[in-house]
Parts: structure tokens; C-alpha cells; sequence
């Protein structure tokens, strides 16, 4: 599917995901990357996904993870609730076949996953949103066009440019500015765990972003790297 595919592309480019030695490893934090073969179609469309579901419904790297299954008939790729940490907000379902055309729910039941709200089933050839509902220890799969942006939570921003209010970003000290460097620095040297190149080059990536943000960012809109 075209959606897909570009959001795999775009995730190559972002680094969300990366294809090497005919792995696809999922980016879902510094510390935690998974790597699954990429000959799978079904593993290309899950990272598809993945990828979608950070770049246009923002829900962070950091909350996904992927269910151990013992079947081989489809992949599963589960986003964490971001306030209940132990339980699965959306469920994705990868498969060969027609939604309509497998039960799944005594297999989430059996995998402690009918706590989800939303369950997003994708085949070669559709991607299918749900609400997921509990009726007398059943699920229900509800139809929906979308899911919500960010656990459907109000992405608060602080400042807005162009704003006399007090919103807007502000000239600070030599001082200040040295002691923002500095906690980033110790934050991306990780005490020494991290090579010194790597970690110059995340500064500088985190720079270069600052500045793009606040030289383009229009009147009258929120920073976005904030």
C-alpha cells in the first residue's frame, strides 16, 4: 500500500528503521532495537506501520514493543498506554488474509492484550482501523476511519512565536546557554558509554534542528522542537 510504503521510506530517512544485512531493525530507542528478517513481506508492511504510527499519529518510538507469538500466520506490534505503562493502547494485527476472515479474539485474550483501545489490521492490499470493545468477556472489533493523534491527548506546546504575552522564546545568558550545553552533553555522553564522535554528532543534529526551528517556524505558530 502506497501509505505504507512511504511511511517505511520516511522512517529509513528518520532513522526509525534501518535495513542492513537483510535485517530490518526497529529504532525504538537508543538502548532497545529489534531486528527481524527483511525478506518477510509481512515484516516489511508491520515496519511500514511502525513508521506510520510515530510520523503521523505521534505516538513515540519509546511506547512501542512486539508481543512474543508462537504463530507464524500473522505479526503483532503493540503500542504501550502512555499512563498505563503495563497495558497495550493499540494492538497492530500483519496478515496475509481478510480481517473478517480470522478470530482473533481468543488469541488476544490469551495474550493479556483485551485491554486495548484501538486494533489496526493490515494485508498487502488494506489497512483497517477498530475500536476495540469488552462485552461479557468477548471482544468487539467496531469499524472507525482513524485512530486518535497521541493517545487522543492535547499535545501541549509552550512557546508560540510572534507572541507578546510572555510565550515566545526569549534571549538568555552566555551562562544559562553554557549550562543547557552542558546537561545535553552529559545526557548524550552517557558517561562515557557513548562514543565522543557519536555524540558530537547528535549535538550537532539537535543544534541544526533548534535553528531550523526557529529561523522557519512561521508568525504566529508553535515551535515544533520543543
Amino acid at each position: 500500500m502506497t501509505e505504507l510504503k512511504d511511511a517505511f521510506q520516511r522512517g529509513l530517512e528518520r532513522g526509525l528503521i534501518k535495513v542492513h544485512e537483510g535485517m530490518i531493525a526497529y529504532h525504538f530507542s537508543d538502548q532497545r532495537i529489534e531486528s527481524y528478517p527483511f525478506s518477510n513481506e509481512l515484516e516489511q508492511l508491520r515496519a511500514g506501520l511502525f513508521c506510520l504510527l510515530v510520523l503521523k499519529f505521534k505516538y513515540p518510538p519509546r511506547f512501542f514493543y512486539i508481543p512474543k507469538t508462537t504463530t507464524q500466520h500473522f505479526l503483532l506490534l503493540a503500542v504501550r498506554d502512555s499512563d498505563k505503562k503495563n497495558k497495550a493502547f493499540l494492538i497492530g494485527v500483519v496478515d496475509n488474509e481478510p480481517f473478517e476472515s480470522r478470530d482473533l479474539s481468543p488469541f488476544l485474550l490469551n495474550q493479556d492484550l483485551e485491554n486495548t483501545a484501538f486494533l489496526v489490521h493490515v494485508n498487502p492490499n488494506q489497512l483497517q482501523w477498530f475500536q476495540v470493545v469488552v462485552q461479557n468477556d468477548a471482544l468487539f472489533f467496531n469499524e472507525v476511519s482513524s485512530i486518535p493523534v497521541f493517545f487522543g491527548r492535547e499535545i501541549r506546546y509552550k512557546f508560540f512565536k510572534g507572541q507578546n504575552n510572555g510565550s515566545d522564546l526569549k534571549s538568555v545568558s552566555f551562562a544559562v546557554l553554557t549550562n543547557v550545553f552542558n546537561k545535553c552533553h552529559d545526557i548524550l555522553w552517557s558517561g562515557g558509554r557513548i562514543d565522543p564522535s557519536i555524540a558530537f554528532d547528535e549535538m550537532t543534529k539537535l543544534l541544526f534542528a533548534k535553528i531550523y526551528d526557529e529561523r522557519f517556524t512561521p508568525e504566529g505558530s508553535w515551535y515544533q522542537f520543543q
